[in-house]
């Protein structure tokens, strides 16, 4: 196919979006740089697991459908797949689907923790490492992750998440290019909606945390090898920038994306929250005219569009 017959969507979008919030997907674009090297060296010390673990360390033999150890690392590598998926869905205005490659990678890491803690064996899962069937009823997974015997895990918010994930894969209305595009603009035009954008920021950076914390706490027990010291250190400057949106993330698992936000207007002191699906509290029972409560929502407006700059 001749390079000038193939469309040209979502043109101008990504332009746009890097112009706007050059930040927000530099910072994404270098975690996942530098998270790229995570899974040669996963799989490296795996190996040397897996050798200092055999009775004959020359002749090896490993089933890759119950060795565990394989698993992990070949699940890692298909999440942060996902997640570079994501990042390309995401800077061309593709917010929906984004998103629901986003719920993609936390079933993934549902998987993965449940292969190392969870019952081994469970139906469902002998049936997933014998690449037999997918996994159904996430949620219901999620909830039998609170019976692991682990802290660090038990803390991990994954319902939470998991259901605001599933808003995208259910095609809430607000999430639609069409009902946030301009009147009259063409279909291959992608609409520019700061809070969804926010929206997928929060919801990403709330994951990877996610994962680098599970990922850490397998890592934690396993013994020593020549690989797990480096491993480890990636896995530090990879939380580290992560880090830096912990406070987002702090309200994601609260159900918000801003809250408890103040201006004022007109001598009024507004303060107000904006939630994860986009609906917006107010502390206080505010009396104004129809005009002044549109003037009150373009304000919000404005301060919507340059948060996921920060």
């Amino acid at each position: 196919m001749k390079e000038k017959s193939i469309p040209n969507l979502r043109k101008g979008m990504k332009d746009k979006y890097y112009y706007v919030y050059p930040s927000l997907f530099k910072e994404i674009y270098d975690f996942l740089l530098e998270a790229d090297s995570l899974f040669p060296i996963l799989m490296w010390h795996n190996s040397c697991k897996t050798v200092n673990f055999s009775p004959t360390p020359h002749a090896i033999s490993v089933d890759i459908f119950e060795d565990v150890d394989l698993n992990v690392g070949y699940i890692t590598e298909e999440i942060f797949d996902d997640l570079l998926a994501f990042f390309h869905c995401f800077n061309h205005g593709f917010i929906k689907q984004s998103q629901g490659i986003l719920r993609t990678a936390l079933e993934l890491l549902v998987i993965l923790i449940f292969l190392k803690y969870g019952q081994v064996k469970d139906k469902t899962f002998i049936s997933w490492k014998k690449g037999e069937f997918g996994i159904v009823n996430s949620g219901e997974k999620i909830d039998e992750l609170k019976k692991v015997d682990n802290i660090v895990i038990k803390k991990l918010k994954l319902k939470n998440l998991y259901n605001q994930l599933c808003s995208s894969t259910h095609s809430r209305k607000y999430q639609m290019n069409s009902i946030n595009s301009d009147s009259g603009t063409v279909i291959n035009r992608a609409s520019f909606n700061p809070l969804l954008t926010l929206q997928s920021k929060a919801l990403f950076w709330t994951l990877v945390s996610y994962i680098i914390l599970a990922i850490k706490e397998i890592i934690s027990e396993d013994y020593y090898t020549e690989h797990k010291k480096e491993l480890y250190l990636l896995l530090r400057n990879l939380e580290r920038k992560a880090s830096k949106y912990d406070k987002l993330i702090r309200l994601v698992e609260k159900g918000y994306l801003i809250f408890h936000r103040q201006f004022n207007y007109k001598s009024k002191n507004i303060m107000f929250s904006v939630k994860i699906d986009g609906s917006r509290e107010f502390k206080t029972k505010i009396k104004c005219t129809i005009d002044e409560k549109t003037q009150i929502n373009k304000k919000i407006d404005t301060i919507i569009f340059y948060e996921p700059k920060k």
